[in-house]
């Protein structure tokens, strides 16, 4: 489904991921109730490729990272210089946020926890 055409409840029934290699061109930011141990909420996220909201890649982070924590690029290692990119935010009828980065693919860590990473590639 078209994420423009998404209410908050059609983005709560997606499956999780399994491919966690997947590229995706946008990740939507959902707020939840739940409370990590730092005392902030935590975010789940969804990936969406060509506007359709495919699954959900993540739940019960605190913390977003874009480009990685520090510099870290997406094999690990830290650069002295992170690319320029052209990360952009939006707000989709339904009130949750939408990530992207323009003319790039979207890739996420493979291992979700507290830190949420995302790289464009």
């Amino acid at each position: 489904m078209n994420i423009l055409d998404m209410t908050k409840k059609d983005f709560h029934s997606l499956p999780y991921c399994t491919d966690r290699k997947q590229l995706f061109d946008s990740v939507v930011l959902i707020p939840t109730s739940e409370v990590h141990n730092s005392g902030f909420k935590c975010f789940k996220f969804i990936g969406v490729v060509k506007e359709e909201a495919i699954c959900v890649i993540g739940k019960g982070s605190d913390v977003l990272h874009i480009d990685g924590i520090g510099g870290r690029d997406v094999s690990g290692n830290f650069q002295e210089f992170v690319k320029r990119r052209s990360w952009r935010i939006d707000i989709l009828p339904c009130g949750y946020l939408r990530l992207f980065c323009y003319g790039s693919k979207i890739v996420i860590d493979e291992i979700v926890l507290s830190d949420f990473e995302v790289w464009a590639v």
